[in-house]
């Protein structure tokens, strides 16, 4: 378990500082592990008046784009909470995962909020005592003020070669696809990597 709080450096005569406070929980026990953490995020910065939510175009998924949907183009001071559970069983053939995390943005300047729900599946594949695979899926929708906005979906695939105990190389590629809530996409990525991954 840990736990954890910060304090910002944005404080003024008038509005006190931002701050984080966190704390995770972790379980393992033979071929079972599984994970909690939450955090929530205040944001004191005021700046302009915050704007009714206006903006259609495509915004990343966080916490941050989503407190945007909120402020408008504005830095008001806003609330944003996260809260992840996560899990995984080794079946010895193969390791599947999943995780579930939820976002949610709240402002003191404007009525109502924006929430993400996103969830992850995924599984590793041991070929041999030097070569794995890794495959995953993930998803995930966001609200605005209870209404539809917008929906990502996405997959990757790593194969991994361990060359010794503490290195190895690896290969993958990692596709994604955003949609408005009418279905229609607003974008697409397509990453490929390689790299070398050495533990000192």
């Amino acid at each position: 378990a840990s736990a954890l709080y910060t304090f910002g450096e944005d404080k003024t005569a008038t509005t006190s500082a931002s701050s984080i406070t966190a704390f995770s929980l972790n379980y393992a026990n033979g071929p079972i592990a599984a994970g909690l953490a939450h955090q929530i995020q205040q944001d004191k910065n005021a700046g302009a008046t915050a704007t009714a939510v206006t903006d259609t175009s495509n915004t990343p998924f966080n916490g941050p784009a989503l407190s945007q949907l909120i402020n408008g183009t504005a830095q008001t001071a806003s609330k944003t909470s996260y809260t992840l559970i996560n899990g995984s069983y080794d079946f010895g053939v193969a390791k599947v995962l999943a995780g579930y995390n939820t976002v949610k943005a709240t402002s003191t300047a404007v009525a109502g909020n924006a929430k993400a729900n996103e969830w992850n599946i995924g599984a590793e594949v041991p070929f041999g005592s030097a070569l794995a695979l890794g495959v995953g899926y993930a998803e995930s929708q966001v609200k605005v003020n209870g209404v539809d906005r917008n929906e990502t979906t996405g997959y990757s695939a790593v194969l991994k070669y361990a060359l010794s105990k503490r290195t190895a190389v690896y290969a993958g590629l990692a596709k994604a696809e955003e949609e408005t809530a009418a279905g229609v996409s607003v974008e697409k990525s397509n990453r490929y990597f390689v790299g070398l991954n050495h533990t000192f």
